[in-house]
């Protein structure tokens, strides 16, 4: 399978992706919703603040998991809504509500994401980023793309 081809370096990060734990937290504090450069949130949908180099990892294999040094192997995300916001200027990863679930195993795929917001200093906004990224990783895998394009099109969402 396209998993099997996949950059890994190890069993232990084939792990990281099937065994992922993804867990949802209600998000019901305002702070934030005051703050002009604050990304506001919808329900219906689960979000992830995270740093960039989660984003060099999605590049790398095209799953949302936890970091290496995790031995839970939990993701978090939060509930959106009116009273959740994200104010620290990190990556934000988004996804249906339906698709990630608490407790549902497995990492969620770039392909299950449905935006991916990076806070761009000097204009002061915040930029969805999750086409640019899809490319990126496309880019990465272009060999494993020719041979597995079903796979990489259920990884991106995106298809050739």
């Amino acid at each position: 399978t396209f998993l099997d081809q996949c950059q890994m370096s190890s069993i232990e990060d084939m792990e990281r992706i099937t065994n992922s734990i993804n867990r949802v937290a209600p998000s019901v504090s305002p702070i934030g919703r005051d703050d002009p450069t604050a990304l506001s949130t919808r329900e219906g949908y689960v979000y992830r603040e995270t740093g960039f180099n989660q984003i060099s990892d999605i590049v790398d294999c095209g799953y949302v998991r936890a970091n290496e040094r995790r031995k839970s192997n939990q993701v978090w995300w939060t509930i959106g809504g009116k009273n959740s916001f994200h104010i620290n200027k990190k990556p934000v990863l988004v996804a249906s509500a339906d698709v990630v679930t608490d407790c549902k195993i497995g990492a969620i795929s770039l392909g299950d994401l449905s935006e991916i917001w990076i806070y761009d200093e000097e204009t002061q906004k915040w930029n969805n980023r999750i086409n640019e990224i899809k490319q990126m990783y496309i880019e990465k895998h272009q060999e494993d793309y020719s041979m597995y394009p079903e796979q990489d099109e259920k990884t991106t969402g995106m298809h050739r």
